[in-house]
């Protein structure tokens, strides 16, 4: 899926829309101008929004008094430059954007990252094998990295990191941004609190032959109420020492006919804090996040020792507030939606850290079942990792009694399977009303009306809505000292923490 509704374009796929939208104020001099324009960013690379919002390319782009307005066009920083350099009379715009008039129309050029347009799943391999290519620098090479700048210096890296972009995005260079990440990365691992021996034989992604296809097929062999690899352990690369040793180590336990979990979990620690020697085998898995721009990078051991597992023992959450509205709005195409397809389940700690999990479907355009996500507040966008539907709903049924149902197929999916609730899901509006859920609609029978209103055109945000009611009138069935326990559960899921998970080092 392409990234906020930009797409990759040439310079004369660009030009071929001119017109596109009517002739008035589209010409072949308006089509050189801007191809001047375009030219003067040389060989970079430019992208345009086909959907979304006002910044849509379309030339000729007529305002109501039949004035021309603002066409935006996009691109990576040294293109923004280029042309800023070439129209410095003409350009009125901020560091990062040209602004200026462009044969009949204004035009905004803006620049964004050089990955914009590439399917997200791609960008973040493409960050993880970056990433592993600039840890293995520092490792094998002793090539601690200062800034981005002494990355591009260094021939073999930026050569690794090239081919990467180039293999899986089709791009010719690397943003200075991603560089930005990758020196900061490899601060944290080599620093004082990070990875204590550097004596790696294996540096690991994915692929046949591979550790993390290894570990994929041997923990499916384990009974622990996971699904896969991921739910166990988000490590996203490895750094092993004698991999054939490490894999039999665990090849012992899982090839048993009743593999023992907390053997298994004792051996994955013992390999983990191989990091500390030379000798032993190593598997040293990394979850790998992002590190913004104007921050350092960090790293945390996490689910390493008994003495990680006694702190979160002292951690105690609680509910601070749940949003479900159940409102109705016109969307910016005119059609009435219902006000969210979400719902915020707000918890915080006793230092007054709050995580804001949303609880929506997974896909936003078709039926699907529910996601749980948190942001932790006080760092921007700080994702936290999903909380594996598989566990949520196990602890729902095994600590708490509550029986939820999970498959959106268990909903209505249409009006006539809809009328036949109404009863039920207005007695359940009223139930998690009463308990403080904001509903932004408090008539819970004008709650349904939009429930069943949005169910003829979007009929899976009903469908969301319901299994969202559903497990919010569960939830909040619960005690408030078993409601708080609870809310500490899901922070631990989401997190990945626990003794039901897998030792890694979190650098963030």
């Amino acid at each position: 899926m392409a990234q906020t509704g930009k797409v990759k374009v040439t310079k004369q796929e660009i030009l071929g829309l001119i017109g596109k939208g009517g002739k008035k104020h589209a010409n072949d001099t308006d089509k050189k101008a801007l191809k001047e324009f375009l030219d003067a960013g040389k060989d970079g690379t430019f992208f345009i929004k086909k959907t979304g919002n006002t910044e849509v390319f379309q030339w000729p782009n007529i305002g109501s008094k039949g004035k021309p307005k603002t066409v935006y066009i996009f691109a990576d920083g040294d293109t923004v430059d280029n042309v800023k350099k070439a129209y410095r009379k003409e350009d009125s715009g901020k560091a990062d954007s040209f602004k200026g008039q462009i044969g009949t129309h204004p035009v905004q050029l803006v620049a964004t990252g050089k990955t914009e347009g590439i399917a997200a799943s791609t960008i973040t391999k493409m960050q993880e094998l970056g990433s592993l290519e600039v840890f293995k620098a520092g490792i094998k090479r002793n090539k601690e990295f200062k800034s981005a700048q002494s990355i591009r210096d260094d021939a073999t890296t930026m050569k690794a990191l090239k081919k990467i972009w180039k293999d899986l995005g089709g791009l010719d260079t690397v943003d200075n941004e991603w560089l930005d990440n990758f020196y900061k990365q490899q601060q944290a691992l080599l620093g004082p609190g990070g990875i204590g021996s550097r004596t790696v034989t294996e540096f690991d992604h994915s692929g046949p032959g591979s550790f993390m296809a290894f570990i994929t097929k041997h923990i499916k062999k384990l009974k622990i109420g996971v699904s896969g690899k991921d739910n166990w352990d988000p490590a996203d690369i490895w750094l092993i020492r004698n991999q054939k040793e490490a894999e039999t180590k665990i090849e012992a336990i899982t090839n048993q006919p009743n593999p023992n979990f907390e053997e298994f979990q004792t051996t994955m620690r013992l390999l983990f804090n191989a990091h500390t020697n030379t000798k032993d085998p190593m598997v040293f898995g990394i979850s790998l996040k992002k590190v913004a721009k104007g921050t350092d990078a960090q790293i945390e051991f996490v689910n390493h020792e008994l003495a990680f597992f006694k702190r979160l023992e002292e951690i105690k959450l609680k509910h601070l507030f749940s949003k479900c509205n159940l409102d109705k709005k016109r969307d910016k195409h005119g059609t009435i939606v219902m006000g969210s397809q979400d719902t915020r389940f707000v918890i915080g700690d006793a230092k007054n850290n709050q995580y804001d999990f949303q609880i929506k479907g997974n896909n936003s355009t078709g039926f699907s079942n529910l996601k749980y996500e948190p942001t932790a507040s006080g760092a921007t966008a700080a994702r936290l990792g999903k909380a594996t539907v598989d566990l949520v709903v196990s602890e729902m049924k095994k600590n708490y009694n509550l029986n939820f149902k999970k498959e959106n197929s268990e909903y209505p999916m249409d009006i006539s399977q809809l009328r036949p609730k109404k009863d039920e899901i207005i007695r359940k509006i009223k139930f998690i009303q009463s308990k403080g859920v904001d509903t932004v609609e408090r008539d819970a029978e004008k709650c349904y009306n939009n429930l069943a209103f949005t169910m003829k055109d979007a009929p899976w945000t009903t469908n969301t809505k319901l299994q969202q009611i559903n497990w919010l009138s569960l939830i909040h069935s619960l005690p408030k000292e078993k409601l708080n326990n609870f809310c500490t559960q899901m922070l631990f899921m989401a997190k990945k923490e626990g003794t039901r998970y897998g030792p890694f080092a979190k650098i963030f």
